[in-house]
């Protein structure tokens, strides 16, 4: 899994993120969320932007919904 955007607080627009320690270039995902992301996406296809996971509106979470 790899960080490339981020939301901007109380704002639903897609940045890039701020700092480079913010930009990791990989993040380990066990296998066991990876399964978990599949069922999901199987039952709940992505957004058009590639969201996984909206709103009942089809937008994006909030950072403090999270």
């Amino acid at each position: 899994m790899r960080i490339e955007w981020q939301f901007a607080p109380q704002s639903k627009v897609r940045t890039a993120p701020k700092t480079p320690r913010s930009r990791r270039s990989s993040v380990p995902l066990p296998q066991v969320v990876a399964d978990a992301l599949r069922a999901h996406m199987a039952q709940f296809p992505s957004a058009d932007d590639g969201t996984l996971f909206t709103t009942r509106f089809a937008g994006p979470y909030r950072h403090d919904y999270y």
